[in-house]
């Protein structure tokens, strides 16, 4: 009887972790990222707090656990190519969903194929988002062997 009722509770116990745990959040059919999830390869990780968070709220009379998305600003469509000389070009369209003007700073760092920073990262350059508007990131490289990007993005400080 004890050996039940301790596998039910581990059970309750990872069910719960998994569910408090997810790191992306799905918004018109994209997957957004928590600000506090690994980072991967050819992503945009938003740094500030206010961009994009989730907060879950446990209810004290019930056991079930409200989960609030609040997205300012998205990522609409990002991706890496090379230019004429074969130097790296990163570009970022992102959108504003808030009914007042976004100022974003964004830089990026660009690796190598073995995931190594081939170059130091960009200094943080200056992007003003209309309300309900596209605002686009483009940022060049100087090492041609860099095949790999991670766009931050950051309110204006």
């Amino acid at each position: 009887m004890l050996k039940k009722i301790l596998m039910l509770f581990v059970a309750v116990c990872v069910t719960a972790m998994t569910s408090l745990s997810a790191d992306e959040v799905k918004v018109n059919g994209r997957d957004y990222v928590e600000r506090d999830a690994p980072t991967g390869m050819n992503t945009v990780k938003f740094i500030d707090f206010s961009l994009q968070r989730t907060k879950e709220k446990k209810r004290r009379w019930s056991k079930k656990t409200t989960t609030k998305k609040y997205i300012r600003i998205g990522v609409e469509s990002e991706g890496i190519r090379m230019n004429r000389i074969g130097n790296p070009e990163v570009w970022t369209l992102l959108r504003n969903y808030t009914d007042y003007d976004y100022f974003l700073e964004a830089r990026v760092q660009f690796f190598d194929a073995q995931q190594i920073p081939s170059e130091p990262q960009s200094a943080w350059r200056k992007i003003s988002i209309p309300k309900n508007a596209i605002g686009t990131y483009k940022e060049f490289g100087t090492n041609p062997d860099s095949v790999y990007y991670v766009v931050e993005v950051r309110e204006v400080r």
